[in-house]
Order: C-alpha cells, then structure tokens, then sequence
C-alpha cells in the first residue's frame, strides 16, 4: 500500500507554528462572542475554523501513518484519549464540584445529566433535543460548549475505517470520495436548515462536511501544489482572512448558521492552511504569543465557557465588563494548569506510559463519573439544600402552570372572553380596566388586593405576548398570533364604552422591546425602529382613550434580572447569602430602561391625562436591584414578578386608588 500511497498524500509530520496561530483565532473569536463584548457577534464560527483545522491535521496524521505502514487502530484511539480525555476530565472534576454548591436542585440534574452524554460524546444529542445553542436557556448550561468536542469525536470513530476501506480500494478516488461525502453533507445541511435549524446545528451528518473539508485538502496531493506562483500565499492570505474576519464581525445569533453562511468561515479556513499562511498571515501568526495561545486553545475552549456561567451563578446577575475580563483570566489560568500539569505529561507518555494504564486510567474516570451521576439522580439533585419555604416556591415554580396566573373566583362574560374582576364584588360598572401581556397578569395580585382595601371593583383584560397599543405591529409575532393580538386589542374599546370605564391601567413588557440597544449595539438600528414604533403607537393609543375621557395610568416596567428571579432566591439560601445584597446592577437598569421612559415622559409632558405608577423606587437603590427578602423572592422567573412580589408593591397602584375614590366622593 505504501507505494501506491506516495502520490496521492502529502506529509503532515512536520509542525506547523502557524496552524496554532490560526487556533489561536478561533479560540479569541469563541471566547469573545460568549463574553458579550459585540466585537465579535458572529464569534461562534471560530468552532468551524476548529473544525477544519481538527479535520486537516487528524487526516494528515491518518494519512502519514499509512504512508510509513505504521497505522494502528488502536494507537490512533489512545493518541485521542490521551489528548482528549484527561483536559476534559479535569475540568468535570472541578466544574462538579462547584455546581454542588451553586446550581439548583433541577439544574444539577441537568448538569449530570450533560456529564453522561459529554462523557459518551454525544452531548450534541442532548442539546439538540433541549434547547437551541443561542437562547438564555441553553446558556445556561456549564456544560454546552462539549457539543462541538462530541461532533468532532463521533467524526473520528468513522474517519479512520473509511480512509483505510478507501485507500485499499479506490486509493485513486480518495479526494473524490471525500469530495462526495462533503458535498452530501453540506447540501443535507442547506436543505433542512429552513425545517429545523437546531437539528443543523448540532448534528454530525449536517456538520461532518465541515471537517470533511479539512480532510480533503489533507489528501491534497503533493504535485499539484506546485501549479501555484510565487504571489499565491499573500493572495491567499488576503482572501483567507477576510472570509473568516467578515462573517466574525458581521454575523449574530439571528443569522441562519451554519449551512451556507458556513461557506465563507470553511473556505476562508481551507486558503489560510493550504497556502495563506505561508504568506503574511502565516508570519503573524507564528509569532510566539499566537503560538502559545494556540496551544491553550482545546484547554481554553473547555474552561472559558463552565467559568462564565458558574461565575453568572455565583454573582446571581449578568457580569459587568471588569468580571469579564476576570473570567477570562481565570480560564487562561486554568487552561495553563491543564495543559502543562495534566495534558502535556499524559499525552506525551511522561506518566501512564503504556497503552494499558492510560485506558484503565481513563476507564476509572469514567465510571467515578457515572456514578456521580446516578447518586445526583437519586438524590434528586441534592434537594435537602433547600429550605422548607424555597422548597415550596421550587416545586411551585417547576409547575407548568406560571405562579403568576391569578385564581379568578369572579369572572365578567365579554364577548367570548371571561374576565377576572379584581378587588371588590362588581355591583355596579368596574372603575378600571388592567390591560396588557404577561407582565398585567403578574400585577393582578396585588392590584386586586390593594382594590379590595380601597373596596373598588375593576376587570383583568389581559392576553400573553400582546402589547396594549392600537396598531402595533408586533414583529416577533407569527401572522396569527399578529391577529388575535389586534382582535384582542380592538375590542377594548368596545369594553370601555359599554361599561363606561374612565380608567385604564396599561402594564407590559415594554422595556424588552426598547431597552437591549444597551445591552447589544449590534442591533441598534432594529431597536432604533421598535422605539420609533412604541412611541408613536403609545401616543395613538392615548389619543384614542384620552377622546373617550378615560385617564390612562402607565406601569413602569419591573426591573428585569436577565436571570431567574427566583433562582437568585433559593441560590442564597444554599449559599448562605444575603439576598438583600444581590440583584442587578441598577445603572443596567436605568440605561435598559431609559428608552421607554423617555418615551412615557414626553408622553406624559404633552398629555395632563396621563400618569405614571412606578415600582422602581421600591424595588431599586443607587447600587442594585434587589430580587427578594427573606421572606421569598420578588419574581418568579427573570422579569415577571411573583405572587409575593405583585403583593409586596401594591402600594405601587394607590395612586390610582386615591384618585378613583376622590372622583366618586364628587
């Protein structure tokens, strides 16, 4: 075979510095984009650089082996284990070890659940069937990331006996063969993207083309590199590096990834390794501080990623830009203790030198693991740590039933609709009228409560996910959703009349539609438009109840968490915090929510009819926004308050109750 091999391979033996510079750029590109410094909004395709690289240098080596007649299945295999398995078993080590004291009874499950399938490789398989790799939920996963590292791995258990089968059989036809399979994979990927982009995602067969093409240019034959002049690696370089720049900087978590806006990433990857960096490129990047990030980088990519969310959980809040930089610290000193006390000894056979003690070593890993995860199972994620009253919440929480939902025991027939009426029994028209989404629902509680004391009657229009404005068209919305929004909307007005209702309290999510211009400038031209949109259909919507002489009262938006209001409750209980120290930063908050407020105030200004009810002085000091006391938590997930926190600020509507009760007396 090795005769026949000669003209059909090319020698990969010799090191390349330039390759862990070109590393080092997928791993900052990573890194960065899961920081949230919108440098990089596309950052995640520096796993498909990894991709190609991981394809290129893992065929050559095949490759080689097979040229010289040295290739053993198993030393390929222990070559992976030694390289793979004691970083990644480390890291579980101590990433389990702090997840015991931070996560949650229902995220440790979770969490040893993902240790079962990284450990099996195929974690890519739980979180395709969980979430999708770019919503709040999958972030926070501490063990996300080893979806690529399972990708890779299920790629390498095939990889060796298809080359072998292809060059006893069809040595001629390894390029063409390699070129099939990768343009099969890739036109499977384009094809369901548009059905399931989740399933693209994630999945080998939908992801295989990309280190497939690392493979084929591997096979590239030796001969044919000499068709290129002289001025081809600077060409190359120029080429390479905008395609792998351009979409880092370009692409976000809405673009359709992977598939074709891969191309660009794959072929950019496959100029600077053929011959861009042997050009300019190649010179930068084999210069020392490359290098040596380069070969941080698999230990790089296993830390960062666990130490941003834990760190998220221990602080309990989004992390300021100094805490990410800390983070980012942390994962390079981890990486280096990894890497030069684990990584390095085992993987050049400076410890646990033969095969036998490696695999016995690696195999005792493995079922230590195994049983964590099965006594977290038993144990129902430690539950005990929880207090008897944050038990309750917890299990009220897991309900699939949101606790904010109020118990209606007095409805209004309107139309198809059965309102709640809140506060006291309606014996005569309802006083006001609290309409809006999700967020309307969570006040209820404490509207209804405040209203029983003042004994006023009102009614709960209310509907998820709709925005309380007359014309607003919402563009996260489906087309039928967009309808029974408006329906839902319109009708309104016919409830006011008939009941001749002259006051109407507005409460939604609107900050969430106008605040993330602070938290991601990349899209500041959308939310630049949806600000536009809100403010002018606010003041529509006004105009239209004002012409009806019905005073309009505004909640100011609860401050949002971004994470789990109630998590951050029952987190300080385990962790012996102080809950009344912790909650976001309240300078986020007032920088998220000063688009609508100066929206509200203008509106304000312009209109003697309108007012504002505002928690934020209830809920906020100078420094943060509090998420609980130690009676219970204010919310019930991120932004929603809880039936606790709806009742805690009632006062919030008395207000309204004074000016109502004053109105009747005259």
């Amino acid at each position: 075979m090795k005769d026949n091999l000669n003209s059909n391979i090319r020698a990969n033996n010799k090191y390349r510095p330039e390759i862990d510079g070109l590393r080092a750029i997928s791993i900052i590109f990573v890194m960065l984009y899961h920081a949230d410094f919108h440098i990089f909004t596309g950052g995640y395709i520096g796993v498909d650089i990894f991709f190609v690289i991981s394809g290129y240098l893992i065929t050559g080596i095949i490759l080689d082996d097979l040229q010289l007649n040295k290739f053993s299945f198993l030393n390929f295999y222990e070559r992976r284990v030694r390289r793979i398995l004691p970083p990644l078993y480390f890291m579980l080590i101590i990433t389990t070890i702090i997840s015991f004291y931070l996560l949650l009874p229902n995220e440790l499950i979770f969490y040893s659940k993902s240790i079962f399938y990284t450990i099996l490789f195929i974690s890519n398989i739980l979180f395709y069937n969980f979430s999708g790799y770019f919503n709040d939920i999958a972030r926070e996963n501490v063990l996300l990331h080893t979806w690529s590292l399972s990708v890779e791995e299920q790629f390498y258990i095939f990889l060796p006996l298809i080359i072998f089968i292809v060059l006893k059989k069809f040595n001629k036809y390894l390029i063409l063969i390699i070129g099939t399979f990768a343009s099969i994979s890739f036109l499977a990927s384009e094809t369901v993207l548009f059905f399931n982009t989740r399933l693209v995602f994630y999945l080998i067969p939908f992801r295989a083309w990309e280190l497939l093409a690392g493979s084929w240019l591997a096979a590239w034959p030796k001969t044919r590199d000499q068709q290129w002049g002289t001025s081809a690696p600077n060409c190359f370089s120029a080429v390479g590096l905008i395609l792998i720049l351009a979409p880092a900087l370009l692409y976000n978590d809405q673009s359709m990834f992977p598939a074709l806006a891969a191309v660009p990433v794959i072929l950019g990857s496959v100029l600077l390794i053929k011959l861009g960096l042997n050009g300019f490129m190649g010179k930068i990047l084999s210069t020392r501080i490359f290098v040596i990030i380069g070969k941080l980088s698999y230990p790089l990519y296993l830390w960062h990623w666990p130490i941003f969310v834990l760190f998220k959980q221990y602080k309990m809040s989004i992390l300021t830009t100094n805490e990410k930089i800390i983070c980012l610290l942390l994962a390079f000193l981890m990486s280096s203790i990894s890497f030069y006390l684990i990584e390095k000894p085992i993987r050049f056979k400076l410890i646990f030198k033969s095969t036998k003690s490696v695999f016995f070593l690696m195999g005792i890993f493995m079922v230590i693991f195994l049983t964590v995860t099965l006594i977290i199972f038993i144990e129902k994620g430690f539950i005990f740590r929880l207090t008897d009253q944050a038990l309750s919440y917890y299990i009220e929480t897991e309900s699939e039933t949101p606790s904010y939902q109020i118990n209606c025991p007095t409805k209004y027939q309107f139309g198809s609709e059965n309102l709640c009426v809140l506060g006291s029994e309606l014996n005569e028209n309802p006083s006001f009228v609290l309409w809006g989404d999700s967020h309307a629902a969570a006040w209820a509680h404490g509207l209804d409560e405040i209203a029983k004391k003042y004994k006023i009657s009102g009614l709960q229009y209310q509907k998820d996910g709709c925005l309380p404005l007359f014309g607003y068209d919402n563009t996260y919305l489906n087309e039928p959703d967009k309808s029974v929004c408006k329906d839902f909307n319109n009708n309104i007005i016919e409830l006011l009349k008939v009941n001749n209702i002259k006051h109407v309290i507005i409460a939604a999510r609107f900050a969430s539609y106008t605040g993330y211009k602070s938290l991601n400038p990349t899209n500041s031209n959308y939310i630049d438009n949806e600000i536009k949109k809100i403010s002018h259909d606010l003041t529509y919507t006004i105009n239209i109840l004002n012409k009806l002489d019905i005073s309009v009262w505004i909640v100011e938006g609860v401050p949002e968490q971004f994470v789990s209001g109630f998590n951050i409750w029952a987190r300080s209980i385990i962790t012996n915090k102080d809950i009344k120290n912790i909650g976001i930063n309240s300078s986020i908050i007032k920088n998220y929510n000063k688009p609508m407020e100066d929206i509200i105030n203008n509106i304000i200004n312009k209109n003697e009819n309108v007012f504002l009810l505002n928690i934020y002085p209830s809920i906020c000091n100078e420094t943060i926004c509090i998420t609980g006391d130690n009676f219970s938590s204010y919310y019930i997930d991120d932004d929603h308050l809880s039936i606790y926190g709806s009742k805690k600020f009632q006062d919030t509507f008395q207000p309204l109750m004074e000016t109502i009760i004053q109105t009747e007396n005259n």
